[in-house]
């Protein structure tokens, strides 16, 4: 049971969902017929991850709390609510994403689950942008930030600086906003693992210079972000998306100069 669970794992990883959630259906038959509480709830668990529709996931996801609440596992209860949140998050019911994380955040908060906390909290910033909550996000986006720290998780740590970025350039705050993107820089730039990541931060950067009308600091910036896109395209999951930002930049900066 426990190898079908792996391959599932494995399956979803790959982004192979159909046989993911086959492997996950054998899991989940397996566990009913022993009485397998806990592998049955991870079985479901991994079907919510790899549902084909909106409607398969969330069934599938109640199911899996259903039983992590009989179990008394406040870990899994909390890990997957927190998935509900995010997925709703992903489909843009921001409102009814935010309470499953808030609920995720209160069982992650009673465990000491640090990792996790970090990880509701980043989630939630998006959520409460998207509600226009500023002053909430920017909270979350700190919580996030000082649990990354804690960890020493510098990658992490570099994405909520974007985070935190983008609540203050949603407020139009240009200096907070650059001065969080520029962190994000400086920990992608010293960091080892995929040197791709310091693209996000640059983008935004860049924006935040063409908005300040700080041209020469703008196009320097590009520069090294087309360096990076032309040295590490693989590693991009949309290179293009990228080109069409530059270009779109680029563009911006010259009507600006004529």
């Amino acid at each position: 049971m426990s190898f079908a669970l792996t391959l599932s794992q494995i399956a979803r990883l790959r982004g192979d969902l159909a046989e993911a959630r086959r492997y996950a259906c054998i899991v989940r038959e397996m566990a009913e017929q022993s009485g397998d509480r806990v592998s049955l709830m991870r079985a479901y668990w991994l079907a919510a991850e790899s549902a084909a529709t909106p409607e398969e996931q969330e069934q599938d996801f109640r199911r899996a709390l259903a039983l992590a609440e009989v179990t008394a596992d406040r870990g899994s209860a909390a890990q997957i609510k927190a998935s509900l949140g995010i997925h709703r998050v992903a489909r843009g019911a921001f409102a009814d994403g935010l309470t499953w994380l808030n609920a995720a955040r209160a069982d992650a908060e009673r465990a000491g689950d640090r990792p996790l906390i970090a990880e509701i909290s980043s989630t939630m910033v998006s959520a409460l942008l998207g509600l226009g909550r500023f002053s909430e996000a920017e909270e979350a986006a700190l919580v996030s930030l000082r649990e990354f720290q804690r960890l020493g998780d510098e990658v992490q740590a570099s994405m909520a600086y974007i985070e935190l970025g983008d609540v203050y350039a949603a407020q139009h705050r240009l200096d907070e906003a650059e001065n969080a993107f520029r962190r994000s820089l400086e920990l992608t730039r010293r960091s080892p693992v995929l040197p791709s990541r310091a693209i996000p931060p640059l983008l935004r950067l860049i924006n935040i210079e063409v908005e300040k009308n700080d041209l020469s600091s703008a196009e320097g910036l590009i520069s090294e972000a087309l360096h990076l896109l032309e040295t590490f395209r693989d590693e991009l999951p949309d290179p293009k998306q990228v080109e069409e930002q530059l270009r779109s930049l680029l563009d911006r900066i010259h009507a600006a100069t004529r």
